[in-house]
């Protein structure tokens, strides 16, 4: 049985975007790849990020509140990194259409959930030239027993 945890578990999110950290104006949007079939183009870089329509904060919150998981049992078995990545595709309307799972937390789901949690999220798309475009993001989670 899973054990819902409240603010008893420490839960460190961050947002890592691919691209480099100049400023805006400077940067130049980058093409990661053409999807072959929708003919959809994804940048790897954009001058603005996605970010969640309720804020940064609000996605820590939603991973707090809708993770679950067995924390005794992750005790128990020893594991040793807590870390959990995912990446979300984000298209120019703000809605995840892609993810994948970058790294799991051994014995758990955990990846799972955050993607199923961040696809329940409205996104700022990313932007190039003022004009919104899809783009991903990388997101990685730590939990501190």
């Amino acid at each position: 049985m899973f054990r819902r945890k409240k603010l008893l578990l420490s839960i460190a999110v961050l947002i890592s975007f691919n691209g480099n950290s100049q400023k805006e104006d400077t940067l130049d949007c980058h093409i990661f790849y053409t999807d072959s079939l929708s003919n959809k183009i994804i940048y790897s870089s954009t001058e603005k990020k996605p970010v969640p329509l309720i804020g940064n904060d609000g996605l820590f919150e939603s991973f707090r509140e809708n993770l679950n998981f067995d924390q005794d049992l992750l005790r128990e078995m020893g594991v040793g990194d807590l870390k959990a990545v995912i990446r979300l595709y984000i298209n120019e309307k703000g809605e995840v259409f892609e993810s994948s799972i970058e790294k799991e937390i051994e014995g758990t789901n955990i990846a799972r959930q955050m993607i199923e949690i961040g696809k329940e999220i409205m996104w700022s798309p990313g932007m190039c030239n003022n004009i919104a475009v899809s783009t991903f993001i990388i997101i990685p989670l730590e939990l501190n027993l």
